[in-house]
């Protein structure tokens, strides 16, 4: 097999940023916004949704005695995105999740 050369995966990567670059009037950029109000969101609000569009689950919505004997009365939702990807630190990455809302709505 032929492997690309440094110079070609430059010149495509280059190729790439240069056709996803905007250029423009600051109306014309308020126009875009007009018809895609979600254009101009923060990143932390772009990761949120992206997790949130998955959807969650309560911890005490399922009927295994383990969970319920592990997680007590605690109150905290499983996230569908990462549901494959760790196990036992639900309540970090409910933590983690919280942080992106908050970042998102421009709060710490």
């Amino acid at each position: 097999m032929d492997r690309p050369s440094f110079e070609q995966l430059i010149k495509e990567d280059r190729a790439a940023r240069e056709s996803k670059t905007w250029r423009g009037t600051f109306l014309e950029y308020l126009d875009l916004v007009r018809e895609d109000p979600s254009l101009p969101r923060l990143a932390h609000a772009r990761v949120y949704d992206t997790l949130m569009r998955v959807g969650t689950e309560d911890i005490h919505d399922t009927d295994d005695p383990r969970i319920k004997r592990l997680y007590k009365d605690e109150n905290f939702k499983v996230f569908n995105f990462f549901r494959d990807e760790f196990f036992g630190i639900e309540k970090t990455v409910a933590q983690i999740v919280r942080y992106f809302h908050s970042a998102s709505l421009k709060g710490e």
